[in-house]
């Protein structure tokens, strides 16, 4: 890609962080408490008999499982039913700026950036991917998963890579299969099949 694309990257991802700070300002401001671990281990996500459970939104689970990853903790005893790629993510974001948001928003500034290369490379010009980037950022559903601790946005993120390195770098089978390894471990496993299935067909 030349500079004036990085440049349009550059003002699509401007345009998507103020759609995020006027409609969703809330993810900017959130600070991770430790009382959600508490919770969390009283929560319908543990399976053993555990004294005043609580139930948590997908999303608090989330959270707290990343946290727990980052602190040592083994991803096949909590929230073991997803790969633990994602949660991972939030972990880190916690650790280091105290909100896993940023790891969404992040998620989300990658897929606008996929989106924008498959469309320059298929279509050989600028107003396609630029439009589809648009679309993309004032979709309220795009907004809202960008907003939310859940992995359907991680792994559509590296489901789009994956379909970009298949198509784009045919004989990078390195490539290729760290791509679908990433696919893989972002959410359950069964749509990978599919997918890839779909594309050797």
């Amino acid at each position: 890609m030349k500079k004036k694309d990085w440049l349009i990257i550059f003002l699509i991802i401007i345009f998507y962080l103020t759609l995020l700070f006027v409609f969703k300002n809330k993810i900017f401001t959130y600070k991770f408490n430790a009382n959600l671990i508490e919770l969390y281990f009283r929560s319908q996500d543990i399976p053993h008999e555990v004294k005043g459970r609580v139930f948590l939104s997908d999303e608090e689970i989330h959270i707290a499982a990343g946290y727990l990853y980052l602190s040592g903790y083994e991803p096949t005893k909590f929230n073991f039913q997803h790969p633990p790629l994602i949660k991972y993510f939030y972990g880190l974001s916690i650790l280091f700026l105290k909100n896993p948001y940023f790891a969404q928003i992040l998620l989300g500034i990658g897929y606008l950036f996929l989106t924008y290369y498959l469309g320059r490379k298929t279509f050989k010009n600028k107003a396609i991917p630029i439009v589809a980037c648009i679309l993309m950022a004032i979709d309220p559903l795009f907004l809202d998963v960008s907003s939310q601790a859940l992995l359907d946005l991680g792994q559509a993120f590296f489901s789009l890579l994956y379909l970009i390195t298949f198509i784009f770098f045919p004989k990078n089978f390195i490539l290729q299969g760290i791509s679908l390894g990433l696919f893989a471990s972002s959410k359950f496993w069964a749509p990978v099949l599919f997918f890839v299935a779909v594309l050797a067909t």
